[in-house]
This record gives structure tokens, C-alpha cells and sequence, in this order.
């Protein structure tokens, strides 16, 4: 798989070597006027989202360190809690240089990684990146950065983030944002086609605390008039060499259908991470390392009951930790996924996650969704005690979603 990701990482820069495109169509700097009537010019815009939660039901497990969840913020809540919070606010400034350079600058706070050490709410540089627009459908650009994991289609797409991350980014998979330097472009005017290529720390918002550096190429396709949009991407990270090498290979595809009035898309991603998992087999003390195989799919459906008053959600992920996970070795130490289950038992946790709600709006770029947010759980080994069928995590929710100074992307087919 290796192979195939550096293989996919080369040619999308090669292409993007000998086929300038344009401006990826998802970007979110402010467009240029044209030449002759250009003047430097800068735009302040921001959004925030958070809900009012009720936790209607906790797992049976509780929170004694017996098992972790990627992305559930909600994991340690006891059931009958409640509380109003921010999940993210974002406050951004985009400014124009010249027609062909434009900056970017993005102050964000998120709830699973923003706290002060008092507990407080605070801020980090998420966005701060310069582009340059160097050829026809080309650009450079150069700091941090969006990554083409999922923020420049899939994220627009499903459109509500402000109810739940994509899969890959809930699941702690791909990374929104890394500094580095990327080529984007589109092989056409209207965007039908288009790459992106990006090199970079790894380390998302932290300075980079190794040598080794990341790869990360998509190249996406719109069909039937830009309804039908598929997207292919992959990455490579190494992260160490010695005494054993460690890295970790992503690949994803995305699919969607996408119309003003309704939207069905469909995920699916593996990542293989090497040497993650030590075990014994049975009957042996030797210890051996494996690879741990992340794998999952989600798939949703959006759409209009009234048009710009109404909208509708549903969305279903399915996460399989390791999906090479064998019940009869025992786990000595596992994956970043892998949790100590009640029993004393190394294993890996499916999670099945669920998420359905209307969209009201009462006036542009203000949103109120009433939803409910589910995750289910089950642990796959056959010698440790299990957690219950009936084990999940309910939160019952009001959450709001106001935007400023920016097109609403909230909105089906807002690409």
C-alpha cells in the first residue's frame, strides 16, 4: 500500500507539474477583482457552533481508563448531564495582495483542543498561509494549510460539520490542517477536474519534533454536470526508523451526489499503521509486531423540505479499529485504538456512530438544529468480558451555527 500511495503522490505532482490548473474550486480566500480596476483589499469573517447537550444514556463501562474513544468528546459524561457549549469559533482574515497573491489567517478555538491550563477557552493559529497563483489553474501555497484529506470537498459537501466531523477527521485519521507547502489546481476552467499535492510537517498546529515529513495527494472528478463527484486520496507519513520503522499509509475514496435539494455521499477509507500492535500467539512467549488496519465507512444523505428554511440530516459510520485484530494472540500492547477492556484483555472497540436532525433558519447564515447524536460500541475479544449489546454513549441536542462575513456552506451543493 506503500507503494501505491508514494506511486499516487508522484503523479499528482507530476501532473500538476506539466498541467497548470486553477485555484482549487473549495478554497476559502476571497477572489481577487480584476487587474485593471485591482486595489489591495482584506476581509474579516469568522463563524461559531455549539448546542445545549443532554446525556440521555452512558455505556455500562464508565470512565475508570478502561477504554478510549477517538473524536467522543461526550465519552466521560455521566447520564442526565447537561450543558451549554462551544465546540468552534472561528475568526478569520483574508487579504489580497494582487490578483495573483492572496494570504490567509485563521484564529480558531475547538473544544477537544483548545483548553487553557485553567480550563478557560482559548485560541491557536490554524489557518496562516500565503498563495500564489504562479500559472493558469495553478497555485503555490506555502504555510498552514487545509490538507486535501477532506476539508476541500468531502467536508463542504456533507455540509454540517457544525453537527459532526467526517469520519476520517472524528476518528482521528487525516488531519485538517499541517504547515507545509501544497500545488492545487483544476485541469479546466469550471473545475471539472482537478489534484491537489501537499508536503508537510505532519505535526498539524505543533512544531515538528522529527526529521520525517508528510505526503498527501487527492484527485477529485465532477460528472453530469458537476452532480456526481468522486474523490481519491492518499498519504504517507513516517514517523520513525529505528529500532523498528513506523509510519502510517491512508487511502480514501469519497463519492457523493449532490443537488440543491439533495445530497447522498458515501466514504470509505483503510490506513495501515506499521508495527503498531505487539502480541504473543497462543501457547508462545515470543513477542511479535504487527501492522494495525484501520478501517471504516460512512455513508449520509442531506436535503430540502423547505427551501432555505428546512433542511434535513442523517448520517451512519461504521469503525473498525483494526480490522487484522485476531482474538486468539494476546495483545501486549496495540494501536492507538486498542483499549484495556474489563478483564485486563488488550483489544480493539467498534464503534458504530449514528446522527439524524432537521436545520431550521430562521434568516441567512443562522442555523438551529435539533438532532441526536449516537455512538454505539463492542469489543471483539473472545476472552475478555464484553460490553454490553445495548453499550452506547446518547446525547440529545440543540445545536446553533451562526456565520458572518462568509458564503453559508451549510447549505446542500454549496461546493
Amino acid at each position: 500500500m506503500k507503494k501505491r500511495l508514494l506511486t499516487l503522490a508522484f503523479a499528482t505532482f507530476t501532473l500538476a507539474a506539466m498541467l497548470p490548473g486553477a485555484v482549487n474550486a473549495q478554497t476559502t480566500t476571497t477572489d481577487a477583482p480584476a487587474t485593471d480596476e485591482f486595489k489591495p483589499s482584506g476581509k474579516l469573517w469568522g463563524y461559531a457552533f455549539g448546542d445545549y447537550s443532554y446525556k440521555v444514556h452512558a455505556d455500562s463501562t464508565g470512565t475508570a481508563g478502561k477504554r478510549t474513544s477517538p473524536g467522543n468528546q461526550y465519552l466521560g459524561q455521566a447520564k442526565d448531564f447537561g450543558s451549554f457549549a462551544f465546540r468552534r469559533i472561528y475568526l478569520g482574515y483574508d487579504y489580497n495582495f494582487a490578483p495573483t497573491v492572496k494570504t490567509q489567517l485563521l484564529l480558531a478555538h475547538e473544544s477537544d483542543a483548545t483548553l487553557a491550563a485553567d480550563g478557560n477557552r482559548t485560541f491557536y493559529i490554524k489557518l496562516a498561509n500565503i498563495r500564489w497563483t504562479f500559472a493558469k489553474n495553478t497555485d503555490l501555497v506555502v504555510g498552514s494549510q487545509e490538507t486535501p484529506g477532506f476539508p476541500m470537498l468531502e467536508e463542504k459537501i456533507w455540509g454540517y460539520r457544525s453537527i459532526e466531523k467526517t469520519i476520517t477527521d472524528f476518528r482521528k485519521i487525516i488531519t485538517s490542517t499541517d504547515l507545509g507547502a501544497s500545488i492545487q489546481g483544476k485541469f479546466n476552467d469550471k473545475g471539472d477536474y482537478g489534484y491537489n499535492f501537499l508536503f508537510s510537517n505532519g505535526s498539524v498546529a505543533a512544531p515538528e519534533n522529527d526529521p520525517y515529513k508528510k505526503l498527501s495527494a487527492d484527485v477529485y472528478g465532477k460528472f453530469m454536470d458537476q452532480k456526481i463527484v468522486i474523490d481519491l486520496y492518499g498519504d504517507y507519513n513516517l514517523s520513525k526508523r529505528t529500532p523498528t520503522e513506523v509510519s502510517k499509509a491512508t487511502g480514501k475514496l469519497f463519492a457523493a451526489y449532490t443537488t440543491p435539494g439533495l445530497t447522498v455521499g458515501v466514504t470509505v477509507f483503510e490506513q495501515v499503521q506499521e508495527h503498531a500492535v505487539t502480541y504473543t500467539e497462543s501457547g508462545s512467549t515470543t513477542k511479535l509486531n504487527k501492522n494495525a488496519v484501520v478501517f471504516g465507512y460512512s455513508a449520509f444523505v442531506t436535503g430540502a423540505i423547505i427551501k432555505d428554511k428546512l433542511n434535513f440530516f442523517a448520517r451512519y459510520d461504521n469503525f473498525n479499529p483494526d480490522n487484522s485484530y485476531n482474538s486468539s494472540r494476546t495483545y501486549s500492547a496495540g494501536s492507538s485504538y486498542y483499549t484495556t477492556t474489563t478483564g485486563g484483555i488488550l483489544a480493539p472497540v467498534l464503534e458504530n456512530f449514528i446522527t439524524l436532525g432537521v436545520d431550521w433558519m430562521p434568516a441567512k447564515n443562522v442555523h438551529f438544529m435539533p438532532n441526536i447524536w449516537i455512538d454505539t460500541y463492542s469489543n471483539p475479544a473472545a476472552n475478555a468480558i464484553k460490553l454490553n449489546k445495548s453499550d452506547n454513549d446518547i446525547e440529545a441536542r440543540m445545536t446553533f451555527y451562526y456565520i458572518f462575513g462568509k458564503e453559508n456552506n451549510n447549505i446542500p451543493n454549496k461546493l
